[in-house]
């Protein structure tokens, strides 16, 4: 009740003021609250840039293993064996050592 008499005193000009004043505090609060989302927004990026990266990696060494897994499986093959290569020989071009 009191606050309605309070309303009911302040003349056009206060009134508008205040709106005004309203307006301008949740425009303040907005551009807080973006500021803060937006800096939140980077560190997640910078994250998954890490994440993306460490994925690519793996990938890379996988590949890698897997050529390795191949080359020896050639390296310990009986058609190998047999072809009178020398192991010294195949050394510099199989990873399996």
């Amino acid at each position: 009740m009191m606050n309605i008499q309070l309303l009911a005193r302040l003349g056009v000009r206060e009134k508008i003021y205040f709106g005004f004043g309203g307006v301008l505090l949740l425009a303040v609060a907005a551009t807080i609250f973006a500021i803060i989302e937006i800096s939140t927004l980077s560190e997640d990026f910078d994250r998954y840039t890490d994440l993306a990266q460490d994925a690519l990696l793996a990938s890379e060494i996988n590949a890698d293993m897997a050529k390795t897994q191949m080359n020896c499986n050639y390296a310990m093959s009986p058609e190998f064996r047999n072809s009178g290569i020398t192991t010294l020989g195949i050394y510099s071009s199989l990873d399996c050592i």
